[in-house]
């Protein structure tokens, strides 16, 4: 039993099985209550300290969530292993409260049932397992237990309903999961897919500043790498990223050149993102024949990180000017399969699909990686729509890793890699699976390297590189439509006749890439699929570049 205590902003972050809980409680006050006679409205302008309240605030509601442990598998011996936690936001002590334990007596017969059940809407025949006591949780706290029941080792293989009753002192409260007898003959081959970005930005490279930041123990770089080392993740990579290390020289931070350094030592498989992870759908919605690239960071050089001290940034060396790394050298993130495509999910339609068919230069043909769910067709990891060449990951199961990735707490980690188990143990085995674990921002090490793991040993399966789930035979589907998003397709036609705008002025300057370099990286982050949950910053940081490019012309006049 542990009890900590419970930050004041950490309640606005949850979902999942916490939530159901509160929405359980809420429906049960709201039916046992009685309904109060029509209080009378104070006049206006009564002082404050003439106003009554009869009896004190009501508390706020207990929080309380169960799931399964240990990806929520069962263990051979028909043991499962149970964590459980209440979070206490009032300001005053609740009283401990008893916990039975419950399960369904027929394993779940379908994803259907899960989200049926999950979501509250399914009633099922359940076995009580066990009980155990959540002691008292104090003012602005948190309690938690783990326990293990038995529930059987002659079960039928499958999913099944998990269900926590605590007798709180606000009544009782229901928590719902799910947890998975598996199957000892069940095999298979998994890959799971990794973004190593930064957080949405508006400007084309990392500082010094924030690479120090981000890849400092505990940063969110260094905690993206160090979560992926000795699992078999296939990495997807921002070029942005290290180009912002190696523009500095040696006057990159120690903590950063150390991370590229790990970056590139790593044997995992991996191929690059857009710069700056920008929105492919985006780019295709208005037009564009090709998605847009970074021609030249040359600019962008930090000139005193390189050997020789001369100004010049000729790429020919002389006895004043240092030999300066090219555009593919600074983009290079090792050895890595080219013409891979990620759209964010849910933005590739068939027009985004057909394009980027034909945007490579692979031999073997461009990949590009779509959700399950936007797609039609026999089930498999690799697919083809037409001539475009396909990699379709599991939509629900990649969903729950996504979570289980960015949650803060045990519990909600352990609900969401248990969902993870339960969904892929629906998928066949005689065909890889592919999982993502999603682009998120301020992940911790412990939360994302437990996902990445859980993901590598989904159903019991052995996890495969980029190499081999492309060498498989692929079949074909048909890929759904998707409408663009008409604000962001706006938006970068507008930056594009801003950068036509400001490719005439630059012929002013002895160095027209000087002012269109970093024009061209900053486009490309502000179409970065890190802004797409964040829509009101993203709407600043696109009026603070639209005002800083307007100054840069009336400078220029």
């Amino acid at each position: 039993m542990t009890m900590t205590p419970l930050a004041a902003d950490a309640r606005a972050r949850r979902t999942g099985p916490r939530a159901r809980a509160v929405l359980a409680l809420l429906a049960a006050l709201a039916v046992a209550a009685p309904v109060p006679a029509v209080a009378s409205v104070p006049a206006a302008g009564t002082p404050a300290a003439e106003l009554q309240v009869d009896g004190p605030p009501p508390s706020p509601p207990l929080d309380f969530a169960i799931a399964a442990e240990a990806d929520g598998v069962a263990d051979d011996d028909g043991r499962l292993v149970i964590t459980m936690s209440v979070d206490n936001p009032g300001f005053s002590t609740v009283r401990s409260g008893r916990v039975n334990v419950a399960v369904s007596r027929e394993p779940l017969a379908s994803r259907s049932e899960i989200d049926d059940w999950l979501s509250g809407e399914a009633a099922l025949s359940l076995r009580r397992i066990g009980s155990t006591t959540m002691e008292g949780v104090a003012a602005r706290g948190r309690s938690s237990t783990t326990t293990v029941l038995e529930v059987g080792d002659d079960l039928e293989p499958g999913v099944y309903a998990l269900r926590g009753t605590y007798d709180s002192a606000q009544g009782p409260l229901v928590s719902r999961g799910v947890w998975v007898v598996s199957d000892e003959e069940s095999a298979g081959q998994v890959a799971v897919v990794v973004p190593i970005t930064a957080s949405p930005r508006g400007s084309a490279l990392l500082t010094s500043d924030e690479l120090a930041e981000l890849t400092a123990p505990g940063g969110e770089l260094r905690a993206q790498l160090d979560a992926v080392v000795g699992t078999p993740a296939i990495l997807a990579i921002d070029p942005a990223v290290v180009a912002s290390i190696r523009v500095l020289g040696s006057n990159a931070p120690e903590s950063a050149a150390q991370w590229l350094a790990d970056l590139l030592a790593l044997p995992h498989t991996r191929f690059a993102l857009q710069f700056g992870d920008a929105d492919l759908a985006v780019q295709v919605a208005a037009g564009l024949s090709a998605p847009l690239t970074v021609d030249d960071l040359t600019p962008l050089l930090d000139l005193g990180g390189f050997p020789a001290t001369g100004t010049d940034p000729s790429p020919t060396p002389t006895a004043e000017a240092p030999l300066l790394p090219d555009l593919a050298t600074l983009t290079d993130i090792g050895r890595a399969r080219s013409d891979v495509f990620w759209p964010a999910g849910g933005t590739a339609g068939p027009d985004v699909i057909a394009a980027l068919a034909s945007a490579g230069e692979n031999p073997a043909g461009s990949l590009t990686l779509v959700p399950s769910d936007t797609v039609r067709g026999e089930k498999g990891a690799l697919a083809r729509s037409g001539d475009a060449g396909l990699l379709v990951y599991d939509a629900d199961v990649s969903e729950a890793l996504r979570v289980a990735s960015s949650a803060d707490l045990g519990v909600d980690r352990a609900a969401a890699l248990a969902e993870a188990s339960a969904y892929a143990s629906f998928t066949d085995g005689g065909d890889p699976l592919l999982v993502t674990v999603d682009r998120g921002g301020d992940r911790s090490i412990e939360a994302l390297r437990g996902a990445v793991r859980a993901a590598s040993r989904l159903d019991g399966r052995d996890a495969i590189g980029m190499e081999r789930l492309a060498a498989g035979t692929s079949h074909p589907v048909t890929v759904r439509n998707a409408q663009p998003d008409a604000r962001r397709v706006a938006v970068l036609e507008s930056f594009l006749d801003g950068e036509t705008d400001l490719a005439q002025f630059a012929t002013v300057l002895e160095n027209p890439a000087v002012l269109l370099a970093p024009e061209r990286g900053d486009i490309l982050q502000l179409i970065g699929n890190g802004w797409l949950p964040q829509r009101g910053a993203w709407n600043h940081a696109v009026a603070t570049h639209r005002a800083e490019t307007a100054a840069t012309l009336r400078a220029v006049e």
